[in-house]
């Protein structure tokens, strides 16, 4: 059970013993613990338990299987669970990337002028704050003189000094 809790398995199996409380219970904690809150859970019981299993998806089950166990059935439900959770991962890592594509400026990594902006507005409301403007002089004639992708090494080593020295 403490291994489980831990987060690192595609899937868990919970076989319903004749008093299935307990193993719903553990259903239960697993879908409160931040770790396995997206964990699918395949609950295994005989098919006197329907009302059981009905419990176990209140409670945040994803699926079931009878026994006696078919173990093509249990082969099929076990693999469209660890594809749903996968799935779900990218889905959940794509929006991750959107979001911080959004509000981070693709050349230097930093936050980007709209995110800047909004979270200025938020903390001069709030709080106080110091804003640092920065300019690089003679930028335009490293661009004329050297080129764009110059210039653009140039803006990112400005960018990574800035992150070194100032908080996030």
């Amino acid at each position: 059970q403490k291994q489980l809790m831990k987060g690192e398995f595609d899937l868990a199996l919970l076989a319903l013993p004749p008093d299935g409380t307990e193993v719903l219970r553990l259903a239960s904690r697993l879908r409160a613990q931040n770790n396995t809150r997206d964990l699918p859970l395949l609950l295994l019981a005989d098919a006197a338990q329907k009302t059981q299993v009905l419990r176990g998806f209140d409670l945040g089950a994803n699926d079931h299987a009878f026994r006696p166990l078919d173990p093509n059935e249990l082969r099929a439900r076990a693999r469209n669970q660890i594809r749903r959770k996968r799935y779900q991962e990218r889905l959940r890592a794509e929006l991750d990337r959107s979001l911080e594509m959004a509000v981070t400026d693709q050349l230097t990594g930093l936050r980007n002028r709209r995110y800047v902006r909004r979270h200025l507005d938020g903390l001069l409301r709030t709080e106080e704050a110091a804003v640092l403007l920065v300019d690089i002089d003679k930028f335009k004639s490293i661009n004329d003189t050297y080129g764009h992708n110059v210039g653009d090494v140039a803006l990112r080593e400005v960018a990574e000094r800035l992150r070194v020295q100032l908080r996030a």
